[in-house]
């Protein structure tokens, strides 16, 4: 639907919704259900290209268990999850 986004960006902003704040990604509930790939471009956002291709080798279960180790202390969201203006113009989804 156009402008629902806009509108709850704009929600977020004006009631000082930081997702950050709430949100990590765990193995659990988001890593898990991503492919290989999908999970190593989210390292490779989220820390860097280097962390992504050590992770590489790694089935998809310990490449999802790691990676959350990884992202535990970074502020990375999903581009669902960010606002407009913090969203890269290829985020992984």
């Amino acid at each position: 639907m156009p402008g629902v986004k806009e509108d709850s960006d704009r929600l977020a902003g004006a009631v000082g919704l930081d997702m950050t704040a709430w949100w990590r990604p765990t193995a659990d509930h988001f890593l898990s259900r991503l492919s290989e790939a999908q999970i190593l471009a989210v390292v490779s956002e989220g820390i860097s290209a280097d962390a992504a291709q050590r992770l590489a080798v790694l089935k998809k279960e310990a490449m999802a268990t790691e990676a959350q180790q990884l992202l535990a202390a970074t502020t990375w969201l999903p581009s669902a999850l960010r606002p407009a203006t913090a969203r890269p113009k290829e985020a992984v989804e």
